[in-house]
């Protein structure tokens, strides 16, 4: 599953052609990076961006801004963890126990490998905002990495009360049901019933309804569009590695989850969690 990047969309022809705001100024580098980055020019807007955080007149919004879209750049094209986490180490100073910030650096921490760091922030975005889905969420998923399969369970249930949950949600649940013995295939059932077989990772849904076999996951991913191919063997290996955890296959599991490290791009949490579970195996 893929971080999303929330850069804000903003319309800014107005300024882009008008002499005032071709100026210097925080308001004139803001419709340079935004525009940049529309064109997908990211190291043009990674310079804007800086220009806004250095500018006198900037606010603090357009700080916010500027460090949420460096953060992003940083960890999802750049893969640095250390820039992406300095990024938000600012914004979290400007905005103390802002639970935006805060969850996306415990994100950023949790799948690059460092999921100790990423639950401290995300415990602190649930003390500011408790009844938040997408901070419950990414908590259960750093638990699941740390092996708190029970904790993980009751923070994914707490997601599930969003209507507009993904499918991997409920597919991240019925792994941490499984490494706990529970049988929840009456409630993954109804959790995914929603969602469109045929639709990735419907394949992987399929696989855990005891529907399809693990090879035909397999080849469902590889004959995915080329854009989705390598993402989607990132999920088909992490989690059929996950089932074969928890019935007991170990050398099996081992080998799908090495796959996953090799094969997920940087910004999929299952790489992060194959890498997780690879360290309990040793």
């Amino acid at each position: 599953m893929r971080i999303a990047s929330s850069c804000v969309a903003f319309a800014a022809a107005f300024c882009l052609s008008s002499a005032a705001c071709a100026q210097t100024g925080a308001v004139a580098a803001m419709a340079e990076a935004r525009a940049a980055s529309r064109r997908g020019d990211e190291d043009a807007a990674l310079s804007a961006w800086a220009r806004v955080l250095a500018a006198p007149d900037a606010t603090l919004s357009m700080k916010g801004e500027a460090l949420d879209a460096t953060a992003s750049y940083q960890f999802l094209v750049k893969h640095d963890l250390d820039a992406a986490v300095s990024a938000m180490d600012a914004a979290v100073a400007l905005f103390p126990s802002d639970p935006h910030y805060l969850t996306l650096r415990g994100v950023y921490r949790t799948t690059a490998g460092q999921p100790a760091q990423g639950l401290a922030d995300l415990d602190e975005a649930v003390r500011a905002a408790p009844g938040s889905s997408l901070i419950r969420r990414g908590r259960g998923f750093t638990l699941l990495h740390l092996g708190r399969f029970e904790e993980a369970a009751a923070e994914m249930r707490l997601a599930l009360k969003a209507e507009d949950y993904s499918p991997f949600l409920p597919l991240e649940l019925h792994v941490v049901r499984m490494r706990t013995g529970v049988d929840d295939r009456i409630e993954f059932e109804a959790n995914t019933e929603r969602f469109d077989p045929k639709v990735w990772p419907g394949p992987i849904v399929a696989f855990y309804r005891g529907d399809l076999a693990a090879e035909a996951v397999i080849a469902a991913a590889d004959a995915s569009p080329s854009a989705d191919r390598t993402g989607n063997l990132c999920e088909a290996y992490y989690f059929i590695g996950q089932a074969a955890t928890a019935a007991g296959e170990l050398a099996k599991a081992k080998g799908l989850f090495e796959q996953a490290v090799a094969i997920c791009p940087f910004d999929f949490t299952e790489g992060a969690g194959a890498k997780a579970e690879l360290s309990r195996m040793r």
